[in-house]
């Protein structure tokens, strides 16, 4: 696997450079010249990271392990948004090209994760007693595959790599998308092995579990719990994107991205998993998910007009406004259509303005930020994780 790698890292490498010459060569008799070689280069860098920095052969089973970059350990959605750039370079190569091969063994290191604890949204690269090796001591309970975990309010028992267990219901939904993304831009369908519709079972039982948190769930993270409508079609999720309490209980985009990719999800089941009976309950869930945000997760503003609501708790409080973070409400058009109607017009006015805490303005910039770490933020400054627009 060590070959293949650096097989498939010179084929990102290669296609970063071409793609940058290509862009600066449009721009060679322009007075911007100087600023589009600079937007070229960044967008090669960027481009190329993931496959140069973040990669490393996972040595329990030789899948890949992708590091966020700026942090060592594994995020499942910032894994998932890590390979996405690289399916079309995937999808124009060979059916036995290192690329493809590299992107299915990063996969394969996710659906791990997954069946290793489904609570979990970060991962170590290495299990063991010591403070940098996995499960958290300090966020996992005493188990037998720890017997220096000490958190003594949480549960359930974590898996072995796991770096966060806070659970957040995106960190399920990612790997599906990318899966999916995979076999119908690439025409792969290898990597939907056994374990992979384990995995998808085990993300089913927990969106089920969760959309009655206070009557069937076991979840539990250092005592913190939030009251809010139980068994209402909406799943509960213990943290943001953005690693933030998802308070006051059901966080609308995730839940959006949900209805989305149960649908991809029941693709997948009805074909290559060729199981009809599972393809029929994602289906059903992601149908019920949908109805409860069009009446829990939808406002009538005092102009008349609807808007999506950020997070609700079921009971009539919702939160008007909008992070960053993905999934976030602005960016629903990515995930596709369904939700792109009047009343994301109407939220994306809304989020784009100051009725948004976290939209920023400025003379040279504006744009949604984010309050997560975002210490010393003002007013006229983006946040650091930023969308502008």
């Amino acid at each position: 696997m060590k070959e293949l790698l650096q097989m498939a890292q010179a084929d990102v490498q290669r296609e970063g450079i071409r793609v940058r010459s290509l862009l600066q060569g449009q721009y060679r008799d322009n007075p911007e010249i100087d600023a589009a070689k600079l937007l070229a280069s960044i967008w090669s860098n960027a481009y190329q990271l993931t496959a140069l920095l973040t990669w490393r052969v996972f040595p329990e089973d030789q899948t890949i392990f992708t590091s966020t970059g700026d942090i060592s350990q594994m995020w499942l959605r910032d894994s998932s948004a890590q390979m996405l750039p690289y399916i079309s370079l995937a999808a124009a190569s060979p059916k036995t090209s290192p690329l493809r091969k590299v992107l299915a063994a990063a996969m394969a290191r996710q659906v791990s994760f997954i069946l290793d604890d489904p609570y979990g949204s970060a991962f170590f690269f290495e299990h063991g007693e010591r403070e940098d090796q996995g499960p958290s001591k300090n966020d996992c309970p005493r188990s037998p595959t720890c017997h220096a975990c000490r958190c003594s309010d949480c549960s359930p028992a974590c898996g072995k790599y796991t770096y966060q267990h806070n659970y957040e219901l995106d960190s399920l939904l990612f790997p599906i998308l990318t899966h999916y993304r995979y076999w119908r831009d690439a025409g792969e369908t290898a990597h939907f092995t056994p374990d992979f519709e384990k995995a998808l079972h085990a993300a089913l039982s927990v969106m089920q579990v969760e959309q009655f948190h206070h009557s069937k769930s076991s979840f539990l993270a250092k005592g913190v719990k939030s009251r809010f409508a139980d068994g209402i079609g909406l799943i509960w999720s213990f943290a943001l994107p953005s690693d933030d309490d998802a308070l006051p209980g059901y966080n609308i985009p995730e839940n959006m991205l949900a209805v989305v990719t149960l649908s991809q999800a029941a693709e997948i089941a009805e074909g290559p998993l060729e199981n009809a009976q599972l393809a029929t309950t994602l289906r059903q869930l992601s149908a019920k998910i949908d109805a409860a945000i069009h009446k829990h997760g939808v406002k009538k503003m005092d102009s008349g007009e609807e808007v999506y609501v950020f997070q609700t708790d079921g009971k009539g409080q919702a939160t008007l406004m909008d992070d960053a973070n993905m999934p976030n409400l602005l960016w629903l058009p990515y995930v596709g259509t369904h939700f792109t109607d009047k009343i994301y017009d109407e939220t994306r006015k809304l989020i784009l303005s100051r009725q948004n805490r976290s939209f920023f303005q400025g003379s040279a910039a504006s744009g949604l930020g984010s309050a997560h770490h975002s210490f010393g933020l003002r007013p006229q400054h983006p946040g650091p994780q930023c969308w502008g627009h």
